[in-house]
């Protein structure tokens, strides 16, 4: 043990004790009350101590050699001056008999000595009852500290966010040095390595500019954004200033009262022994007091929160949150909401305008009828900036949280606001009877929704899907042609085109006049979340619907094929009575017009030559999707048969191939064939397949599932997007018929024997191993004279 810490539970020993466990250094810290030192890491000791009582230093000493004295009694009133003499006093004799090497103390800086306000006195006498002990004493002279939760800079703060105008006295105009609380740490660290000869010196530390207490205060007030005025008056002391001083900032007032008395005495460096004997480059003003106000920005912050618990899983839980704004609302008091956009106007802010660009996804930058979207984490978490005028910034925040295995959640909600000076105080107390209101609706209505649905009985889903025969390229630029969304309406006059502009982009306009003879009504829908290539949207503005959302979706099945898809999410008006009586009759129109709009999109898109259809880019080890091929003769083969059982945790790893039936999956590859299969938490394999081609490395990633759970030796695999799943067709055979007792290496194949591998775990197989999966593969009726080495072998088996 080297180093014994007092002050640990005070603001500089604290971000020192932190410091020192960040950087691996084991630490003795010395407290009246252990458990109020903040320890985290398991080098660092705490023991009871207090120095003004000697007897208790006996232990605590043992084996340091560096003591750093951290401790003030400044809040102990009249008398801290008299113990904090004793303190040090007492805590250096006890360091003496110890074998203590040296002591680092941390005192404040003044000019002149001669008239030292008590605080400053009684620093400067600290550090002379230190060095009485005999023991080298490396003290640092300080002026004001720049920190977050530092008291001089939490003074600082206070007066100037919560005073507009503030009568100063005349030492507002005292010179200062004032210094970051980092490179404070940074000193008080160094003097562990300092070099020899340095010992019993006397640091003054500062940072690069010399400002006023006025100019600190203004400082603050222009980085913070306000506008303050400092009127001087002569005739407050500061003693008076201390008694004002502790009505405007209560907190730790009798501590606050004694620094404010010396702040008459100028604190600037005067010797340069700091700069020349540390290598530490002090940050400026501005950076340290931007970094003290983004320190304990959240610890000043204005807070409501609330929260409910709902039965229903995470996913439904957030699926309102998500989706709230726009077109869908905020759930309740819509009217608070309008008049809260008016004034905004009004101010000349940006209102919320009921827009946004997606009604059912959210990414981060996405604003919301005027709020931005900063933080977004599907199904758990969504954070709101506000846009609006506000004296200060604002943010709504809601958090899903799963309860019960995510049987049932509980949703936080968090209005937080940063006032910014006394009108961002009087807003937010202003406007908190609101938020009781609005926000408890707001988080009612939302676990109403999580729970029962949203407008339960009067929402509806329709989704129609088919395969278009071209690539998804052919089939999105078609319905970006201007004369495609008059090919898809209905045949006759029962649908017109009244007005459309800016097509299926992001903001494109389209008015329909439906209906017959004089029985018409207009409907007018607006385009959002356009992905070029995959996907576009609209969503009525105008119409019969109390609600209608369409999306358009197209997914490439290969080079020459398409997923074409229209998801319609739909709300009746007239509530539950007309979605029993019209429900049926809708998804019935629905389902015929979605039906003529695919054939006229598979008539109409341009098709590709006529060629093999293709799943996957490269399926080295796939199992193809082409059908069964006929055998060669007429004769009757064998049943082809898989091993009894196949451990997959032993099975997964890497394979090599070693031979192989052609197929056209593998045709660009020349060597160095592998998989590797990786067992998933769900109990599926992650398929990794690479070769080397001409070109180079290729690699292809695949899924596979076990459909024989008693032998797990039958598989299928899929190399298509996970989207196609659902699609029986892009499954392939994976059958284990051989395999060495000790997983050296296998025979795979499908049951219609138009694929076979053997596989080792080394690129080499022995000539014997070899002969037997060849033998497997004939037992099974597989024609062994198609098999391709592809690595080289001890001997050509296949003969």
């Amino acid at each position: 043990m080297e180093v014994l810490l007092t002050g640990a539970t005070g603001y500089v020993g604290g971000r020192l004790l932190r410091a020192f466990e960040e950087g691996g250094q084991a630490v003795r810290c010395l407290a009246r009350r252990p458990g109020e030192v903040a320890a985290t890491r398991r080098t660092t000791e705490v023991v009871q101590g207090d120095c003004l009582d000697e007897a208790s230093l006996v232990g605590p000493f043992d084996g340091v050699e560096t003591a750093y004295y951290l401790v003030h009694s400044m809040g102990a009133g009249k008398q801290f001056a008299e113990r904090d003499r004793r303190a040090a006093a007492s805590f250096g004799r006890a360091a003496a008999r110890a074998g203590v090497r040296r002591i680092v103390y941390l005192g404040g800086l003044a000019d002149d000595v001669s008239s030292l306000s008590a605080h400053l006195k009684s620093r400067a006498e600290t550090g002379d009852a230190l060095r009485a002990s005999g023991i080298p004493v490396i003290e640092f002279r300080a002026s004001i500290v720049i920190g977050g939760g530092s008291l001089s800079f939490e003074i600082v703060r206070a007066l100037v966010e919560r005073l507009p105008v503030m009568i100063c006295p005349r030492w507002v105009e005292t010179l200062a040095q004032p210094i970051a609380i980092d490179d404070v740490i940074a000193y008080l660290r160094a003097a562990l390595h300092v070099l020899p000869g340095t010992d019993g010196q006397v640091f003054e530390i500062g940072g690069p500019e010399v400002v006023s207490y006025g100019d600190l205060m203004r400082r603050y007030a222009t980085l913070r954004g306000l506008r303050r005025l400092l009127l001087p008056v002569p005739v407050l002391s500061p003693r008076l200033s201390g008694m004002w001083l502790a009505l405007v900032t209560p907190a730790q007032a009798r501590v606050g009262r004694a620094l404010v008395e010396g702040l008459r005495n100028r604190s600037v460096v005067r010797s340069c022994a700091a700069r020349e004997t540390f290598p530490i480059e002090p940050m400026s003003l501005d950076a340290a007091l931007t970094a003290a106000m983004n320190e304990t920005a959240g610890a000043h912050w204005k807070v409501d929160t609330r929260a409910v618990e709902v039965n229903a899983p995470p996913a439904r839980a957030f699926a309102p949150i998500r989706r709230i704004g726009g077109s869908t609302g905020w759930y309740y008091g819509g009217p608070l909401w309008k008049t809260r956009a008016r004034i905004d106007r009004w101010m000349g802010g940006i209102g919320m305008d009921g827009r946004r660009r997606d009604p059912d996804q959210c990414t981060v930058g996405d604003v919301i009828d005027g709020w931005t979207v900063d933080v977004y984490e599907p199904d758990g978490r969504m954070r709101l900036l506000a846009g609006m005028k506000l004296p200060g910034r604002g943010w709504l925040e809601f958090e899903v949280t799963p309860l019960d295995d995510g049987r049932r959640a509980r949703i936080s909600q968090t209005a937080r606001f940063d006032p910014k000076g006394l009108l961002g105080r009087a807003y937010w107390y202003a406007v908190l009877p609101f938020h009781a209101l609005i926000f408890r609706g707001l988080l009612r209505r939302i676990a109403q929704l999580a729970e029962h649905g949203e407008d339960t009985g009067t929402r509806g889903l329709f989704v129609h899907r088919s395969v278009v025969k071209a690539p998804a390229a052919a089939v999105f630029r078609w319905h970006e042609r201007p004369e495609a969304l008059e090919q898809l309406m209905p045949p006759g006059r029962l649908v017109r085109i009244e007005h459309r502009a800016g097509g299926i982009r992001d903001g494109g306009r389209v008015a329909l006049s439906i209906g017959l003879g004089p029985l018409r009504f207009r409907w007018e829908a607006r385009h959002y979340g356009y992905v070029r290539g995959k996907q576009f949207c609209d969503e009525q503005v105008r119409g019969p619907f109390q609600t209608w959302r369409h999306t358009h979706r197209v997914q490439a099945i290969g080079t020459s094929e398409s997923l074409y898809e229209d998801r319609v999410e739909y709300g009746l008006r007239g509530g539950v009575l007309a979605h029993t009586f019209f429900d049926g009759p809708l998804r019935l129109f629905l389902r015929r017009t979605f039906a003529q709009r695919h054939r006229t999109v598979q008539a109409r898109v341009p098709r590709m030559p006529s060629r093999a259809h293709r799943i996957a880019c490269l399926a080295v080890l796939a199992l193809g999707l082409a059908g069964p091929r006929q055998a060669a003769s007429g004769q009757e083969l064998p049943a082809v048969r898989t091993v009894a059982s196949v451990d997959l945790q032993r099975y997964a790893g890497d394979w090599h191939e070693v031979a192989r039936f052609p197929n056209r999956f593998q045709s660009r590859c020349v060597g160095d064939v592998r998989a590797t299969y990786t067992i998933r938490p769900d109990g599926r394999l992650e398929v990794l397949n690479r070769c080397r081609t001409e070109d180079g490395a290729i690699d292809a990633k695949g899924i596979a599932r076990v459909v024989d759970i008693r032998t797990s030796a039958k598989l299928k695999v899929r190399f298509a997007p996970a989207a196609l799943s659902f699609l029986p067709f892009v499954w392939g055979d994976y059958w284990i018929l051989g395999l060495a007792a000790d997983y050296s290496w296998s025979v795979v194949g499908s049951p219609d024997r138009n694929y076979l591998w053997i596989l080792s775990r080394t690129p080499v197989l022995p000539s014997p191993a070899l002969r037997a999966a060849v033998d497997i593969a004939r037992a099974n009726g597989f024609d062994a004279t198609r098999l391709l080495t592809v690595h080289p072998v001890e001997a050509r088996a296949a003969d």
